[in-house]
């Protein structure tokens, strides 16, 4: 409840998950621990604030889980420029990367509600961050980042073209999340409320788009530019077909009579279905594009298998 300081400045540090009543050998002249064996597993409470400073070329490992209170006060502040590996799950109010890197390993979740970035984290396990994510460098996910909340979501990336991450985002129901920097090599699924693609940001090596009833803001060209190309079709075409079809109508119709998403007719949507894309945005959105004009020249608020034709 304090403020506890773990320093790696000369040696690496960890801290193991039995540490409670271990048994614990030293040697006999110079009575420097030599093993330490057994005991019950024993979890981190921190309500306070604990700083892990590890020096560069040196590490701070915790096996042990980071715990908090049921209405968490906790903050870890990471300093140094070392390197930080959290092994178990780690749940805190704000977890502070200042310097060095933090790597969020395989079997850990970490839970917070404000994560503050400002250095390097890798993640393969699970981060939720409830509240708030400040993301001014770059996080390399190759597990699951989930982000709820009013973000600054800074670089996604991911480590190589063979992970895959999974991007969960959301928001207060009707507002917006933007994406203002780079989102690359993930799946994102769009919970609930307005995402929008500033003109700063860019989408590529996507694997996937999934808008679970949420929206996607494709209204500005500059936007749709960077899009186009970069997310392959969701499983789900009519997901696909909605998100291409509401920024053409919102785009290129508004003011007119079709302005607004228009309806597409059941044969359309069976020859859509029929088609193959090779996983290509571009082409759905193309000829979703020439199928409007088509329905606009006519004055035809639904799109008809006449107007793919």
């Amino acid at each position: 409840s304090g403020t506890m300081n773990i320093n790696a400045s000369t040696q690496n540090v960890e801290i193991t998950n039995n540490l409670l009543n271990p048994t614990i050998v030293r040697d006999s002249e110079t009575g420097e621990i030599t093993s330490v064996t057994g005991g019950t597993e024993a979890d981190i409470y921190n309500t306070g604030i604990m700083n892990l400073n590890a020096n560069a070329g040196k590490s701070i490992t915790i096996d042990s889980a980071i715990t908090d209170a049921a209405t968490p006060t906790g903050i870890t502040n990471v300093t140094g420029a070392g390197v930080v590996n959290f092994n178990a799950d780690v749940t805190q109010n704000t977890v502070n990367v200042n310097a060095g890197t933090v790597n969020n390993t395989t079997n850990a979740e970490m839970t917070v509600n404000t994560l503050n970035n400002l250095a390097q984290i890798n993640n393969t396990g699970a981060i939720t961050v409830n509240t708030t994510l400040n993301n001014t460098t770059s996080i390399n996910n190759d597990g699951t980042l989930s982000v709820y909340g009013t973000n600054s979501l800074g670089t996604i990336t991911r480590s190589d073209g063979v992970a895959t991450g999974i991007l969960n985002l959301g928001n207060a129901l009707n507002n917006v999340l933007t994406i203002n920097k780079d989102i690359q090599g993930q799946t994102l699924n769009l919970n609930y409320g307005t995402t929008r693609l500033a003109t700063t940001g860019t989408l590529t090596g996507n694997v996937g788009l999934n808008a679970n009833g949420a929206a996607f803001d494709l209204q500005n060209a500059q936007r749709d530019a960077l899009i186009l190309g970069a997310v392959a079709l969701n499983s789900d075409l009519s997901t696909s077909i909605d998100i291409a079809l509401g920024n053409k109508t919102a785009d290129h119709l508004s003011g007119s009579s079709l302005s607004g998403t228009s309806s597409i007719s059941l044969d359309a949507l069976n020859y859509l279905e029929e088609r193959t894309y090779p996983g290509n945005f571009r082409e759905l959105e193309f000829c979703l594009n020439q199928a409007v004009n088509n329905s606009f020249s006519e004055g035809c608020k639904c799109l008809c298998l006449r107007h793919f034709l």
